[in-house]
């Protein structure tokens, strides 16, 4: 836990959700190793899992950063249902890739989530109903 608020502290990552969320360590996540939770325009938990602390110091910071930007969907603008699931995470995504104010993570982990936006692009399309391409 001490890992993920140092990079918070240093790369101000909570610039627009101050007070709005607490972190938490658990063991296992069923769902991968970091997740956010709690009801909109409240304040959140991101939750970490104890086996995410490897890997490059981008691919944690741009990770911690991803939990951020679902933060402040969510206890900002209040987005929480299924149906915005697949825009919050979309953009949560879009934002660890392209963001040039987080350090560089290794490529491997910049592939991994370019690869998961046109997913959830698809599930944008399906949802709402958009005709593919």
């Amino acid at each position: 836990m001490d890992a993920a608020k140092l990079a918070t502290e240093t790369f101000n990552l909570d610039k627009n959700v101050k007070g709005k969320y607490f972190f938490s360590i658990t063991n296992n996540l069923d769902n991968g190793y970091m997740t956010t939770g709690g009801e909109a325009y409240q304040t959140q938990q991101v939750e970490i899992t104890t086996n995410f602390f490897s890997g490059s110091l981008g691919g944690f910071v741009r990770a911690v950063h991803h939990e951020f930007v679902h933060v402040f969907q969510r206890a900002v603008l209040g987005y929480v249902s299924s149906v915005t699931h697949a825009r919050r995470e979309y953009f949560a995504h879009l934002d660890s890739v392209y963001n040039s104010d987080l350090p560089a993570a290794s490529t491997a982990q910049i592939s991994f989530w370019k690869s998961r936006i046109p997913y959830y692009l698809k599930e944008m399309q399906k949802i709402y109903q958009v005709p593919a391409k």
